[in-house]
């Protein structure tokens, strides 16, 4: 006979006129390892969840965040082998998202790693770097900012159907505007507005005519796009029986 003890689910219950539907905090296992956390409101998926990838030795988070009626609602993080994307909805609806470069080191203190379970012993280092933000609007333009290393905004401009559209504007990494210009009709601004500082340390900004390479305010990032098209809830079939 198996030795061990396996746990499927542990999960809780209200009686509604004579019958139960779930309420309150499931826990979901494979293997013993937990995959899934979700909380339920008299049956509709609503508060705080953690889906779990465990096919490793413990389990890791995929995504967590909070719902609203069966809809994101709220911060939702997704976790990645070196990304974190983290987005903001008002039920169901993506209003932002913020994608960082996730670096982490670790290192297991006064034995081999052969010899310590993941769970003792260890030292985690991480170093989360943002590479660029979206905001988005009812009119379909999407706001984006790239940032240098220290997460000063480096870009910030406009995308309408991938191309960028209205005013774009162009930082130092200590927040000092340093150009402006406005695409219109998708066409690069012929004069920009330039930042200048006079031999006294006033700042001035001035009209110039001048050629400006478009900048790519996103960067092209295949696994963040798969991530993105991925993002989604288990289904709540799934987890009662």
């Amino acid at each position: 006979s198996d030795p061990f003890e396996y746990i499927l689910q542990s999960n809780k219950y209200k009686k509604v006129k004579d019958r139960y539907i779930p309420d309150g905090e499931w826990l979901m296992y494979q293997n013993n390892k937990i995959t899934s956390m979700v909380t339920f409101h008299e049956g509709t998926f609503t508060g705080p969840f953690t889906i779990y990838d465990a096919s490793g030795f413990e389990s890791t988070p995929l995504l967590s965040g909070n719902l609203k009626n069966g809809k994101f609602h709220g911060s939702e993080t997704q976790f990645a082998a070196t990304f974190r994307l983290h987005y903001e909805y008002t039920e169901g609806t993506l209003n932002e998202l913020l994608v960082q470069q996730y670096e982490a080191d670790t290192s297991y203190n006064g034995a081999p790693f052969q010899t310590r379970s993941p769970q003792t012993n260890r030292t985690i280092t991480t170093k989360l770097t943002s590479l660029y933000k979206e905001r988005y609007s009812s009119d379909s333009s999407i706001q984006v900012e790239n940032y240098w290393e220290n997460s000063a905004v480096h870009w910030r401009g406009y995308l309408i159907n991938e191309s960028i559209s209205g005013t774009l504007q162009e930082f130092d990494n200590e927040g000092n505007l340093l150009l402006e210009g406005i695409y219109i009709h998708q066409q690069a601004p012929r004069k920009w507005k330039v930042r200048k500082v006079k031999r006294n340390g006033k700042v001035v900004y001035r009209n110039k005519k001048m050629e400006v390479a478009t900048p790519q305010l996103r960067p092209v990032l295949p696994e963040v796009k798969q991530l993105i098209d991925g993002i989604a809830l288990p289904n709540r079939d799934d987890l009662l029986f």
